[in-house]
């Protein structure tokens, strides 16, 4: 969040007017009125909120006498200069800004032909019968530019070899049935939002859930009203699908995309566009989900090859049948082999 010292607590995707006014030249009377303000409206956001200053000494005064709760960030009390160069260290350390834009124009167009709908409604739909899917919540948004919609999760489906899940297959057992059954022993997507309902204190929580034993007639009960309450959930959540058609296998198109995606989206932990303070996937137990803003645990610290952006480009024109399918991989031939030698490197790090 912003602190002004006009406004008080501002979100960054708030617009606003105009203005010129400097903390240290209100006078004590208007400053009591801005303290106030911070106070009222730092005790509307959630409970679970935890607060960092990277502002400098004067603001952290405002915000003491409001009564707020904060943690300084010590490396970032420097002149102004040098704390926006800290600044663009820390937030996009892979330089990924003008990638994650191009990623989100050809979202744009694969969503103009295409379209995006509910999961709820999808599953009546008719959708590709291998590709990957990306999910968005209509309440998040793009920190630059808020009216384009967040991806919050990126998926796919039959890159073990051999396997014969469809993409239909995986939606469904994400979505669970329309009268509102679902498994999260099967859906890990499942798995991770009903334990964050739990955390959110929106459900009582339930021991054997994530267990892979049995569970009693009590939990059972419990586990099956949660499993609905995970069912709404998902339903709601917008989704696009695009088609990348290959034999299963852990190198093939899907997941180089995949994987892609994900390291893009998440930027080593410190996402371009965060999540709002309202995103359900803050209380989860998972430190990937809460850090990288998305429903993604696996490759989340990875890091991408830009040329990936070239073959969902690719496959975006395929799904909108504006190209072939094409006669073989588009991927690098070496590019799992390079991802794991990457690992061992951060590891050995």
């Amino acid at each position: 969040m912003i602190l002004s010292a006009k406004h008080g607590l501002l979100l960054p995707s708030q617009e606003i007017a105009p203005y010129d006014v400097k903390l240290n030249h209100i006078s004590a009377n208007e400053r009591a009125d801005l303290t106030k303000r911070v106070r009222r409206q730092a005790a509307k956001l959630a409970s679970n909120v935890r607060f960092s200053s990277i502002c400098g000494s004067e603001y952290d005064s405002l915000l003491r006498d409001a009564g707020v709760n904060f943690q300084p960030v010590e490396e970032f009390a420097l002149p102004i200069g040098k704390k926006l160069k800290a600044l663009t260290r820390a937030t996009d350390p892979n330089k990924s800004e003008s990638d994650l834009d191009a990623l989100y124009a050809v979202v744009r167009r694969l969503i103009e032909k295409c379209g995006v709908r509910p999961l709820r409604e999808s599953m009546q739909e008719t959708m590709p019968s291998a590709g990957l899917y990306l999910f968005f919540d209509e309440n998040e948004r793009r920190l630059k530019g808020n009216s384009a919609l967040r991806i919050v999760r990126v998926g796919t489906h039959g890159v073990a070899s051999g396997s014969k899940a469809s993409l239909r297959n995986r939606m469904r057992t994400h979505f669970g049935t329309s009268a509102g059954e679902g498994n999260h022993r099967s859906s890990i997507f499942r798995l991770h939002v009903g334990s964050s309902i739990m955390a959110s204190k929106l459900h009582p929580i339930i021991s054997s859930w994530g267990q892979s034993t049995t569970p009693d007639k009590s939990d059972e009960s419990a586990e099956k009203t949660l499993e609905q309450e995970v069912s709404k959930y998902l339903g709601r959540l917008l989704v696009a699908f695009v088609a990348v058609p290959g034999e299963s296998e852990k190198s093939n198109d899907r997941a180089y995309l995949e994987q892609g995606l994900i390291a893009l989206l998440s930027n080593s932990h410190k996402p371009l566009d965060p999540p709002s303070y309202r995103w359900l996937g803050l209380t989860s137990s998972k430190r990937e989900i809460r850090k990288s803003g998305i429903w993604n645990v696996n490759h989340t610290a990875q890091n991408y090859e830009p040329t990936f952006m070239e073959i969902l480009d690719y496959y975006v024109s395929l799904t909108s049948g504006v190209k072939p399918q094409p006669s073989k991989q588009l991927a690098p031939a070496d590019w799992a082999k390079r991802v794991r030698q990457d690992a061992r490197q951060l590891s050995l790090l």
